[in-house]
């Protein structure tokens, strides 16, 4: 158990401590503007860090004498979806990007030598710049994630409805 001493004139958590509050080994008093609680932590709910933001809030429920936790999933938003990817072909050899078709997608990836994105069975060469990014910017045909894969220096790039398992 976690005792909370809550500041309701800040707003703010004044002191947290581990088992009860104690003053000369006696349950302690509190005046306001500070308050008891107990901390009432929760389980984090399950989501999908790739498509999903989890949050979590604390509550004061005086009423209850809890200090609370509680967790929000939202959905991330088709821009925070399609936020900037960066591949490096050191460590991963596959990624999936939310796309639609109006909306383009950056594809950043790491590389000394030209990097050959292949889109559509179209193959378009790219020179990294002096940080060794070479960056294509491209737009689905049809709304749906873009499979990216690199093999031996070339990203081939198709929409998920093309792949066959």
């Amino acid at each position: 158990m976690t005792t909370i001493l809550y500041n309701t004139a800040t707003n703010k958590v004044a002191h947290r401590i581990q088992g009860e509050y104690l003053v000369d080994g006696q349950p302690g008093i509190v005046d306001l503007p500070m308050i008891k609680l107990i901390e009432a932590p929760v389980t984090p709910p399950e989501y999908d860090p790739a498509t999903q933001w989890r949050t979590d809030t604390w509550i004061v429920d005086d009423v209850a004498g809890e200090y609370r936790q509680e967790w929000t999933v939202t959905d991330k938003t088709l821009a925070e979806l399609q936020a900037e990817v960066t591949l490096n072909v050191l460590s991963v050899n596959r990624w999936t990007i939310p796309a639609d078709n109006e909306t383009p997608v950056t594809i950043n990836y790491t590389a000394t030598d030209t990097v050959h994105f292949v889109v559509d069975g179209t193959i378009y060469p790219v020179e990294p710049d002096d940080l060794y990014k070479a960056t294509l910017e491209i737009t689905a045909p049809e709304p749906g994630p873009i499979r990216v894969e690199v093999r031996d220096k070339a990203a081939v790039v198709i929409t998920a409805e093309e792949v066959v398992a």
